[in-house]
C-alpha cells in the first residue's frame, strides 16, 4: 500500500493541481477517521504519513492523569516524581505527543 498512497497523492495533485501536503494531511485525516471507528470513536488517533516513502503510522494517544486525594495535594514527594522522570529522560518518552503528567498533585482536565 506504501507505493499506492504515493501515486494516489501524484495522481491527485497532477489532476487537480492540489498541494501534496495537503492530500497528505487529507490522507492522515482519513485514515485516523477510519481507525477511530475499528477502535473507539473517542479515541484520540494521530497518522503520520512518510511523504518520501508513502509508509504511515497510526498512534493512539492517551490523556494520563493520576487522580490523587485532595488531602494529600502538598504532599508531592520525591519518590512520586521517580517514575515519571525516568519516564520522561527514557527513549520510551519519544512516542508521547501532546500528554500532560501532572506531577503539582492537583487533578487536572486536559481537552486535547
Amino acid at each position: 500500500m506504501n507505493k499506492q498512497i504515493l501515486d494516489v497523492v501524484a495522481s491527485v495533485s497532477m489532476e487537480k493541481g492540489v498541494d501534496k501536503t495537503i492530500i497528505f494531511q487529507a490522507l492522515e485525516e482519513a485514515i485516523a477517521s477510519a481507525t477511530k471507528k475499528l477502535v473507539d470513536d473517542e479515541a484520540n488517533i494521530d497518522v503520520v504519513i512518510d511523504t518520501t516513502t508513502g509508509e504511515y503510522k497510526t498512534y493512539r494517544k492517551w490523556d494520563i492523569v493520576k487522580e490523587i486525594d485532595e488531602s494529600e495535594v502538598f504532599q508531592v514527594l520525591e519518590s512520586d516524581l521517580d517514575g515519571v522522570l525516568l519516564l520522561l529522560s527514557s527513549e520510551a518518552s519519544s512516542f508521547m505527543t501532546g500528554s500532560i503528567i501532572p506531577v503539582d498533585g492537583g487533578h487536572l482536565i486536559n481537552p486535547l
